[in-house]
């Protein structure tokens, strides 16, 4: 059982291995792994979006990390990675394996400076911090991008970038239903009888 301990400042810090880019990409982010990933993350994406029509008071941040960090869990969990729950059955904000902890962030979002994120943003917790974030077209319909980073405080040692077209030909832009329905549009045409001129 994984408890919150992990993100708080540890004295067996100096114990943990030095982290290695290549060992990591090797053990860690296989292309099963990667494709998971973003696998979750276009999905987490679109349920929140589907979800923020029908509750407008739930903000956008959290739905959508909600959402991601569900999809995570069911795509990775088989993969051998860990989550957990709280005493009363809350999903945490992070899940593990082997000597790596996983974060959630969007994309060059604001944080709230705690002791919890400056343990993490300089890692100094007894597990190597990866922070997985994402990226979207301009439209805002879909995911584009999600990076894989290695931070040590305003410094990136790894960065990861997973796009759809490059691995898997799986299209980013909107869906082909939403493009074809941009294309068919007609404008209107106003229509005058001769009766009705003045």
């Amino acid at each position: 059982m994984i408890t919150a301990e992990i993100l708080t400042n540890s004295l067996f810090d100096e114990f943990k291995p030095p982290f290695e880019a290549s060992a990591f990409q090797d053990e860690i982010l296989t292309a099963d792994v990667q494709r998971a990933i973003f696998i979750a993350h276009r999905n987490g994406y679109q349920k929140s979006r589907e979800l923020k029509e029908m509750c407008t008071l739930i903000t956008s941040a959290s739905i959508t990390h909600d959402c991601t960090h569900y999809y995570l869990e069911q795509e990775l969990t088989p993969l051998g990675f860990e989550f957990t729950s709280d005493s009363i059955g809350n999903s945490r904000a992070f899940f593990t394996k082997g000597d790596y902890l996983f974060i959630l962030k969007k994309k060059d979002a604001p944080s709230n400076p705690t002791e919890v994120s400056k343990n993490l943003k300089e890692q100094k917790v007894p597990k190597h911090v990866i922070t997985i974030s994402y990226e979207t077209d301009v439209f805002r319909s879909n995911v584009t991008r999600v990076y894989i980073q290695y931070l040590q405080g305003k410094t990136i040692e790894y960065n990861f970038v997973i796009t759809p077209e490059d691995i898997w030909n799986l299209h980013s832009d909107i869906n082909n239903e939403t493009l074809q329905e941009v294309v068919e549009h007609k404008k209107p045409r106003l229509k005058i009888k001769k009766q009705d001129t003045i």
